[in-house]
């Protein structure tokens, strides 16, 4: 199974949004499911966000083929009302439905590029075993991508007993 830290800085976004009592920042990333793009965050980000955005990285599409255009980001408007919580109130998940407004942008010869995190992508509890055993846990952090620079992200290694960090990764 492929991981997925080379693709980062292609999978999240940074969402800021104005509310009525100040400013919400937090990430979220790109999920492909059926054909439709999502992109999925902490509902405590854009509950009460009235004028928001996240900037999507553009792409040059030549024969073909979508290529990044690094350091050239696209701002992508949302607001609360664009994305769905998940109805249970403790679980801090929300998503919003990109698949029309990206059709809406190729439509007009403007590409996003970005890559997608898919239920194929996501480990079984077998995999997560025979690649890191029964003792450990596997863990990642990472932050909000900088348009034409990498994301912010480590990639841990831990015990399971005592929580210490057996093997990090700074790519």
């Amino acid at each position: 199974m492929p991981f997925i830290t080379e693709d980062l800085q292609y999978i999240t976004v940074r969402l800021e949004g104005q509310t009525n009592s100040g400013i919400s920042v937090g990430t979220g990333f790109y999920f492909g499911y059926k054909e439709r793009l999502f992109l999925v965050t902490n509902k405590h980000v854009v509950s009460d966000v009235v004028n928001g955005s996240f900037v999507s990285m553009c792409a040059k599409v030549e024969n073909g083929v979508k290529t990044p255009l690094l350091g050239q980001g696209l701002k992508i408007p949302f607001n609360k009302e664009n994305f769905i919580g998940h109805p249970d109130p403790v679980t801090d998940v929300s998503v919003m439905n990109l698949s029309d407004i990206v059709n809406q942008l190729e439509s007009n010869a403007s590409h996003i590029y970005y890559k997608c995190i898919t239920l194929d992508s996501i480990p079984n509890k077998e995999q997560i075993q025979q690649l890191i055993g029964a003792n450990s846990w596997l863990g990642l952090i990472c932050g909000s991508p900088n348009i034409g620079k990498r994301a912010l992200m480590e990639v841990c290694l831990l015990d399971r007993k005592t929580s210490r960090a057996l093997l990090t990764s700074h790519p």
